[in-house]
């Protein structure tokens, strides 16, 4: 959800175990915070975000590449995850309507919301 170059857990979070750091939001919703190996924030949606649904609309609007975060996946999750975004790259590219469908709890994130 965010990147911020400053290192906000050795700084605010000393002592706490990386899976204990989180913010919390208004409506309880939690957002795992961690770091990488040069100490920049990632601030995690506290939801999975899924496009699935929209690649066709992201394919007409010109983008052509996707980014899939999946620091915090396996590499079993991580090959399913690229696997149904490819396929659903290739469907929407040959015009055919994908099978692909986001599943359990996700999010959109700001994509429809206007945020900058």
């Amino acid at each position: 959800m965010m990147v911020s170059e400053h290192d906000l857990v050795g700084g605010l979070f000393s002592g706490k175990r990386p899976e204990d750091i989180f913010l919390k939001d208004e409506k309880g919703y939690e957002f795992p915070v961690m770091n990488d190996a040069h100490y920049r924030t990632y601030i995690m949606n506290s939801r999975e975000l899924c496009m699935l649904d929209y690649v066709p609309d992201i394919i007409k609007a010109g983008v052509s590449c996707l980014r899939i975060e999946a620091r915090t996946y396996d590499p079993k999750m991580t090959g399913k995850i690229t696997g149904d975004y490819r396929e659903a790259i290739d469907d929407a590219v040959s015009g055919t309507k994908s099978e692909k469908r986001c599943t359990g709890t996700y999010t959109n994130g700001h994509y429809f919301r206007g945020v900058l």
